[in-house]
């Protein structure tokens, strides 16, 4: 991912020291995934319906972890979510949609996810 963010500022206005990532399903884990390899890289990661295997060096930064209700991805975002805390990272907020399954937790999360990296810019 480092690498598509750098080809990217190559020929667009990309502020590499403020890149968000979101991910939904197996987006989720590829985000986790990305943020462990790199989270220098990175100012915030949202997870969606889906969950990873966080390493311990992507506990600085914050994640927002969300399921719908009746999400099939409902297990493995509250395992991720629980595991980035056992890991220490101290700023997970976590979003459970009541009556949501898996393809919609995207459209009821992102304003969610937007006011989320709005409030971490504004740190």
């Amino acid at each position: 991912m480092a690498e598509i963010v750098d080809s990217l500022a190559t020929f667009l206005p990309v502020d590499t020291s403020n890149v968000f990532v979101v991910g939904h399903s197996m987006g989720a884990g590829a985000a986790v995934g990305a943020a462990s390899k790199t989270p220098e890289r990175l100012r915030a990661v949202a997870a969606l319906g889906g969950g990873g295997a966080p390493s311990e060096s992507c506990s600085v930064l914050p994640f927002f972890v969300a399921a719908g209700a009746s999400d099939f991805g409902l297990g493995m975002s509250k395992g991720l979510a629980g595991r980035l805390r056992e890991l220490g990272c101290e700023h997970v907020d976590e979003k459970v949609y009541p009556a949501t399954e898996h393809l919609l937790v995207v459209q009821r999360a992102l304003p969610d996810v937007f006011a989320f990296f709005d409030a971490e810019l504004a740190h």
